[in-house]
């Protein structure tokens, strides 16, 4: 089911794309499929261009399937490249962009807080992404965690004066996908859990399904995760990427757009677009639209030029007068070795060569730079210089050096300093209940600076309309250049007092150019939008009820209680039953009630409001209430105002499965005071500090070799930190599908200790090693000590990974790092020495199946409750040598009864 990417950067651009035909594509797209994501894109566009700040969080896979997918790592290079030319269009028009970036497996995490997007920022930037090249080993794609911790995310960017403008990039290259855990999930640790099936310990496959099936369920039931990030205006624009597995995207296009897997009840507007994207070629060509808000690209598609030589059949051509200032270009060829040939109005060619590296070439009337990002697409930028040179049209064409072969795309981000405006919009005072104010259509620069209609030679076409929820009232449609500046006015009377849009938008065609008695026509450049949001207040005598309000969070269940603020004089009160769109699952029933009820209650300056919930979930609850206003003397008839409403519920973690035993305990006569000390050992088993900083690397370690034996090549600035508070000191997801688990062991007496879950054999340490179960132990104090593990698919013999933990900083980094140079050989050929027999005949039916008869069932690398060794240390060291243990290697293992968790 994936589609030509082509297809797809005719529509992936922020401003409004409102006319453009789809090109054709090998898999052709439902009209109403591209009308909806025109829609959802139309909306983001124009609220960017309306003033308002644009919120992108770049949401990236790290599933272990991606080392199949995406071995070359080349979504990384398109992610950099996104960021770059988002960067340099926000130059060109003063927009406000803000990115983050998170990614996601098994759990979702936070890589970049936000940072506003300028020169300053893209260093960090482009080096955060950069740090996805080895983050493709992660067990799960689980897509709840996904949009649930994105929905979150965003939302706490709302509110402020400034409007802003949310939406996800998400990127993913597979299904959503939970898998089972070998012995089941440890559910004493609470974010080890589902939040969609918090009693699934996933220890089967049947299990699996079963998560898998209800974390579904969750988000694409009505009121579910998809329509709560809808009811928050957040849009989302999800690119599956087809590596060659076929994966069904449905369900991703269904979280995205509400259609392929039916998904939530919240369909209109358009909450968002799905694409898919076949290879890196058509990676680049979507980021590249992500990249250009304001206007879809002009894009063409075409057969290539055979034997090394221009062809009109292969050139695709566009028309450039002096109201553009810049072109941005994306060229894809039909195949490997083909050369791209720009010509200019007088006829000078430059010619791309993906040998050609990076350009940079002066013409006539413009500046030419230029790069290859593949051995098939090229990106490049034209500059004018003057108009002598730049006027006129242009080609782009595609040339094989010997026969021709495949299909040549191109598109184009024709960048004019011309945009819609509505003069003095944001002074205007629009009321319901009768006619708007005098409205004034007109041009504009990216400044803000007003242009004289009287001096574009380009085509201008204006519409605008006032649009309040599913509600559209047209103010005027095709004005023309003459029309510009003539007062219009819109009818009111159908719409509430509370939030709208004023959208104006433009459609522009290039002037058109005669050489030789030939006239070429003007390019058409795709419509752009422009939102300006205004408040439409109540007649002059009522009180202006604000349009949203907020319950906060919470954690229990009951009653939230919060104040609706009312400005200017009269009062209000609350007219009509809850009306609830989005709520967690199982949470009972949701009302809203308040002491203001009736007329004769009304209440003036605010109206209080109590929220009551009958059980706790995870989710947002939201929906709208009506509350309707009189004036300070009462008479007339009552106003109506919609109001929003929202409240963000986290369950709280259960107690963990170990109280319960206690408690059991306790009631059969077991000691209180035993039970106190399980319970101060169980509250004490957590990682102190207030952050844990990591890094890790990959390489080859053997019995003669290793790669850090002239130093571990990590610095400080590679180090990752994440903040302890909260759960977090028990569980810290971090990259590369590891985990830090807080234990505190089964003995009485045994002190807590970390688990490192990742995959591959394990173990950990500082000096002398420890391992439980396979996983490398730890101290509880994690910072300044450092963990190896074995190759997943290749112990024996592939590369190993060695991660580090120290405080933020990198405190004592060096020492840290030359304990691991000079240790992780021995860490290494002991772990390779557990591995089983691969020639025995008891591992003939799996690579790690090995008969209990045949190896004692112990872990040679855990702690022994008895003796010491150098490699285990003893039970009460923490990981440390005890005094007289000797250096040389492991000891006969012990039993594993001190490291069985049950907690």
């Amino acid at each position: 089911m994936a589609m030509n990417l082509a297809k797809f950067i005719t529509r992936l651009a922020f401003a409004g794309s409102l006319g453009l035909a789809l090109v054709a594509s090998s898999s052709p797209v439902s009209a109403s499929a591209a009308d909806a994501n025109r829609e959802a894109l139309a909306r983001l566009g124009g609220c960017i261009s309306g003033g308002g700040e644009g919120d992108m969080l770049l949401l990236i896979d790290r599933s272990a399937s991606l080392q199949r997918t995406d071995p070359e790592n080349q979504r990384v290079e398109a992610a950099k490249y996104v960021v770059r030319q988002m960067s340099s269009v926000s130059k060109i028009y003063g927009w406000k962009m803000n990115v983050a970036i998170a990614g996601f497996d098994t759990h979702y995490q936070r890589k970049l807080d936000w940072q506003a997007l300028g020169d300053q920022s893209l260093a960090e930037i482009e080096s955060t992404i950069e740090g996805f090249r080895d983050a493709n080993h992660g067990e799960d794609t689980d897509y709840w965690q996904a949009v649930d911790h994105a929905r979150r995310d965003l939302a706490k960017r709302a509110g402020g004066e400034v409007e802003r403008c949310p939406f996800v990039v998400w990127f993913t290259d597979g299904e959503f996908s939970i898998e089972p855990r070998q012995g089941g999930l440890d559910m004493s640790v609470a974010s080890n859990r589902l939040p969609y099936d918090d009693r699934n310990d996933l220890s089967s496959p049947e299990k699996a399904a079963a998560g898998m099936a209800a974390g579904k369920r969750d988000l694409c039931r009505d009121g579910g995760v998809a329509d709560q990030t809808r009811n928050q205006g957040i849009i989302t624009l999800a690119v599956g990427l087809n590596g060659g597995g076929n994966p069904d995207f449905s369900l991703l296009k269904g979280i995205a757009t509400g259609k392929g897997t039916t998904c939530g009840a919240i369909t209109s507007p358009s909450p968002g677009a799905f694409f898919t994207a076949d290879g890196i070629d058509g990676l680049y060509q979507a980021f590249d639209q992500i990249a250009s808000p304001g206007q879809d690209p002009v894009v063409q598609e075409s057969d290539t030029c055979a034997s090394n030589a221009v062809c009109p059949a292969g050139t695709h051509r566009f028309v450039m007068d002096a109201s553009i200032g810049s072109v941005h270009g994306l060229a894809t060829t039909g195949a490997a070795g083909q050369k791209v040939v720009i010509t200019g109005p007088n006829g000078k060619r430059v010619e791309f060569l993906p040998s050609s590296g990076k350009l940079q070439k002066t013409l006539s009337g413009a500046n030419l730079t230029g790069d290859w990002l593949s051995d098939r697409s090229v990106s490049f930028d034209l500059k004018r210089s003057g108009d002598e040179g730049w006027v006129g049209e242009w080609g782009i064409a595609f040339v094989s050096p010997k026969s021709a072969s495949g299909r040549a795309k191109s598109s184009l981000h024709l960048y004019g300093d011309l945009l819609p405006s509505a003069t003095d919009a944001a002074q205007l005072t629009f009321r319901t209940g009768g006619e708007s104010p005098a409205i004034k259509l007109g041009l504009a620069r990216a400044d803000g600076s007003p242009v004289d209609p009287a001096t574009v030679t380009s085509d201008v076409v204006l519409g605008a309309s006032i649009i309040q929820a599913d509600q559209t009232v047209p103010l005027a449609s095709q004005v023309s250049k003459s029309g510009l500046g003539v007062p219009i006015k819109a009818d009111l009377t159908g719409l509430k007092p509370g939030s709208a849009v004023l959208r104006v938008t433009l459609d522009v065609t290039t002037t058109p150019w005669t050489s030789g008695g030939k006239t070429v026509p003007g390019t058409k450049l795709e419509a752009q939008a422009r939102d300006y949001q205004i408040q439409l207040l109540p007649p002059g005598n009522y009180p202006v009820v604000q349009d949203r309000i907020d319950f906060g969070s919470t954690d229990k269940a009951g009653q939230v209680a919060a104040v609706l603020k009312l400005t200017g004089a009269g009062c209000a009160w609350l007219a009509e039953p809850t009306k609830v769109a989005t709520s967690p699952e199982g949470i009972g029933d949701i009302t809203i009630g308040s002491t203001a009820k009736s007329r004769e209650s009304c209440s003036a300056g605010e109206v209080p409001l109590t929220l009551d919930v009958g059980q706790v979930g995870n989710g947002l609850v939201s929906g709208t209430i009506t509350v309707e206003s009189l004036p300070q003397d009462k008479s007339g008839e009552p106003v109506p105002a919609t109001v929003a409403f929202g409240l963000d519920m986290q369950r709280p973690p259960d107690l963990p499965t170990l109280l319960w035993v206690l408690i059991a305990g306790t009631l059969l006569g077991v000691a209180v005071p035993v039970g106190l000390l399980y319970l101060l050992k169980y509250l004490t088993a957590v990682i102190p500090g207030d952050s844990v900083a990591t890094a890790s690397i990959r390489g080859q370690v053997t019995e003669t070799i290793s790669f850090v034996a002239a130093g571990v090549p990590l610095t400080a600035e590679d180090l990752s930190t994440s903040i302890l508070n909260g759960a977090s000191r028990r569980r810290v997801a971090l990259a590369g599908g590891r985990t830090l688990l807080a234990k505190t062991g089964l003995a009485p007496t045994e002190p807590g200790y970390v688990v490192v879950e990742q995959p591959g054999l394990a173990a950990g340490g500082r000096t002398t090693a420890s391992s439980v179960k396979g996983h490398a132990r730890l101290p509880l104090a994690v910072q300044g000590n450092w963990c190896v593990a074995l190759d997943q698919l290749n112990p024996s013999q592939g590369d190993v990974e060695i991660t580090v933990f120290t405080a933020a900083g990198g405190a004592g980094l060096t020492d840290l790092l030359d304990d691991v140079r000079s240790n992780v050989g021995q860490f290494v050929a002991h772990l390779r020495k557990s591995l089983p027999d691969q020639s025995s005949p008891a591992t003939s039916g799996s690579e790690w199946s090995t008969p209990a008869s045949s190896v004692p069932a112990v872990d040679q690398w855990t702690t022994p409750i008895a003796g010491s060794s150098a490699w285990t240390g003893s039970a009460g060291s923490e990981g440390g040598n005890p005094a007289g243990a000797s250096a040389v290697g492991p000891t006969a293992p012990a039993p594993d009864a001190g490291n069985d968790e049950s907690w």
